[in-house]
């Protein structure tokens, strides 16, 4: 490997984003689709304010952002829903 690759390579983990384990968990169901907040809670187990905090945490850091809104039957309401930023549409932002 040259000294470039592996300049990109090491770069790369360091500015690679840390997460909780609560905000890997939101994220990982945000990736199978489950898109809002009770329904994090509820697939996950995790205290509904616990989601919300982690939610707006990883808004804040540019990971997910809002992705309009959908019916929640549990609280009968719309609810905010949200969408993982895909890594290469963070990358085209840079330049």
């Amino acid at each position: 490997m040259n000294n470039a690759s592996r300049n990109k390579i090491d770069s790369y983990h360091e500015s690679k984003p840390k997460f909780t384990e609560q905000e890997q968990q939101v994220l990982i169901q945000l990736n199978f689709g489950i898109s809002d907040a009770w329904s994090i809670s509820k697939q996950t187990g995790m205290l509904i304010t616990s989601v919300r905090r982690c939610l707006t945490d990883l808004s804040d850091a540019g990971q997910i952002i809002e992705n309009g809104t959908v019916y929640n039957a549990e609280t009968n309401r719309n609810v905010t829903s949200y969408k993982v930023i895909h890594e290469s549409k963070k990358q085209l932002q840079l330049f």
